[in-house]
């Protein structure tokens, strides 16, 4: 199972109130709060140090790191300790996150992004066609899926190099998903657009 996921909020500081920004209005300086299990939404600085993180959304690597004060971090980073304040060094547009792809330790970013693209030319859902055109973007060859299905409200099923590959809502249970892909739950409740891709029935990295 593999997920993608794009901010499109973050709460930013202003005075003694949080305030729930849309992404496109963060601005270089402004300081943003990310909760645990939340994604950093833009790149910046830590602020309120030592903050853990879970960097395999950008790696691929499970292991936790820690981030001192002032020290840089990655948007799509998941803050794996307490709420944490981030200095932003960069607008979403810039960020390492911008319509990144989000992938379960076991997969690269681009294979995720490949599979899920290739298979969503076939789809007229939003979703897929921002999943589509950041593939387009990255210069990713999309080969033809085949025996195409979609179900409405669940997602598209196919074949893309032989495998058999789902793009759309997880049937997994929350309480049986690895700490990657809980984080990308949490985000999703605040932005509101997640896709998971399943791969051959994989379920788990």
């Amino acid at each position: 199972m593999r997920c993608w996921s794009a901010p499109r909020s973050a709460r930013r500081r202003s005075g003694d109130d949080l305030v729930v920004v849309p992404l496109a209005d963060v601005r270089i300086g402004d300081v943003l709060v990310a909760g645990p299990g939340e994604v950093v939404p833009v790149d910046g600085r830590v602020l309120t140090g030592p903050a853990m993180l879970d960097e395999s959304a950008l790696t691929g690597e499970s292991a936790l790191v820690e981030r001192g004060t002032g020290e840089a971090v990655g948007s799509g980073v998941v803050n794996a300790g307490g709420a944490v304040d981030v200095e932003a060094t960069a607008t979403a547009e810039d960020s390492t996150y911008a319509q990144q792809v989000v992938a379960a330790p076991g997969r690269t970013p681009s294979e995720v992004l490949r599979l899920a693209a290739s298979l969503d030319q076939m789809s007229a859902h939003v979703l897929a066609e921002a999943i589509v055109a950041e593939a387009r973007a990255r210069g990713l060859a999309l080969p033809p899926a085949r025996e195409v299905t979609e179900e409405p409200g669940r997602g598209v099923t196919g074949t893309v190099d032989e495998r058999r590959v789902t793009v759309g809502k997880t049937v997994m249970p929350p309480e049986a998903r690895p700490g990657w892909a809980r984080a990308a739950d949490n985000r999703a409740a605040l932005d509101g657009a997640v896709a998971w891709l399943t791969v051959d029935g994989a379920s788990g990295p």
